[in-house]
């Protein structure tokens, strides 16, 4: 009977094992979790980097909008101003 039920120490050799192998395991996963973590943060980088172009190429738009509305309302003016003057001819 006792040669069928397996030796403590077999029992301990295949514990040994198991434990081997869930610590090699855990390793990996924890290797994996830190990579996972590292390219997490480079995408947190890349995105506020895309946000603030993206808000600096806002910023121009509104400036040239800005710049185009004071060149019209210049030149709506100075149309009048000779149109004005036409009359006067």
């Amino acid at each position: 009977m006792s040669e069928t039920l397996p030796t403590l120490e077999e029992q301990v050799l295949t514990l040994t094992r198991q434990f081997q192998a869930q610590a090699r395991a855990t390793e990996k996963l924890t290797r994996d979790l830190e990579q996972v973590k590292a390219e997490a943060a480079e995408s947190k980088k890349e995105v506020e980097q895309v946000k603030a172009e993206a808000a600096e190429e806002k910023k121009a738009a509104a400036d040239t909008k800005k710049a185009l509305e004071t060149k019209v309302t210049q030149q709506g003016e100075r149309i009048e101003l000779l149109e004005g003057e036409m009359e006067c001819l």
